[in-house]
């Protein structure tokens, strides 16, 4: 739903034991890009409706794509009630959109760090 033009996808290894799965999947409590926002999607008829970093995406049936910024925590809140059929309980205990940072140890998050130093 955050690239709806598409993405290089890549399988690094085929029949991962379950330490190997385990092992990455507790790599990304620290850092993914699915850590800091709501991510969520659903085929409704001839459509896939979704939100992702921030924004409302509608993928429809002709190839097009529509984006909607997401003005707020309340917005959002409306949406996955609305749109998706969450429960109102559940979506008001979602903690509210963080802007995503760059991953550790890029070129961006070392940059960042630099600025963040006491010179």
């Amino acid at each position: 739903m955050h690239q709806p033009q598409g993405l290089v996808c890549r399988l690094e290894s085929w029949g991962a034991t379950e330490g190997e799965f385990r092992e990455r999947y507790d790599g990304t409590r620290r850092w993914s890009p699915f850590n800091y926002s709501v991510y969520i999607r659903k085929n409704r008829g001839e459509e896939v409706i979704g939100l992702a970093f921030g924004n409302k995406v509608t993928l429809h049936a002709d190839g097009s794509v529509s984006e909607q910024a997401i003005r707020d925590a309340h917005h959002r809140n409306q949406i996955l009630v609305e749109e998706f059929g969450l429960a109102e309980e559940v979506v008001n205990d979602l903690p509210e959109d963080q802007p995503l940072p760059p991953p550790p140890g890029s070129r961006s998050a070392q940059v960042e760090e630099n600025e963040l130093s006491p010179a």
